[in-house]
């Protein structure tokens, strides 16, 4: 019975050895998973800077769009105004027309009557 308690050593020792790299193994597992994690996290930051920068593109592009369809309507309405104008002045050119032969013998008679004829 002698050798019974080195037996019992011997196991002892194996199962802490065991045990050790059990737990050399469980820690650098969990280091792994760290730096898996940080890199996931880093990995998470890039893409959520990358959806911001998307974002504020789309927004600044909506902004222009909206700008743009601003600047077309106010150029529908300069297009309208203008073709007012445009038939307004042709009115007044018409009444322009006829006045002129009135205008010229109105100085005719004023001339006549100021000659006394």
């Amino acid at each position: 019975m002698a050798g019974a308690p080195l037996d019992d050593l011997d196991l002892k020792a194996s199962r802490n050895q065991r045990a050790e790299a059990a737990g050399t193994c469980a820690a650098e597992e969990v280091k792994k998973r760290q730096e898996l994690a940080q890199t996931n996290a880093a990995e998470l930051a890039q893409l959520q800077q990358r959806l911001q920068a998307a974002q504020d593109d789309a927004e600044g592009k909506e902004a222009v769009v909206d700008k743009l369809a601003s600047v077309k309507a106010w150029l529908a309405e300069l297009r309208k105004q203008q073709r007012q104008l445009d038939a307004d002045k042709k009115e007044l050119d018409a009444d322009k027309e006829l006045l002129e032969p009135e205008d010229a013998r109105l100085f005719i008679r004023r001339v006549l009557v100021a000659q006394g004829l």
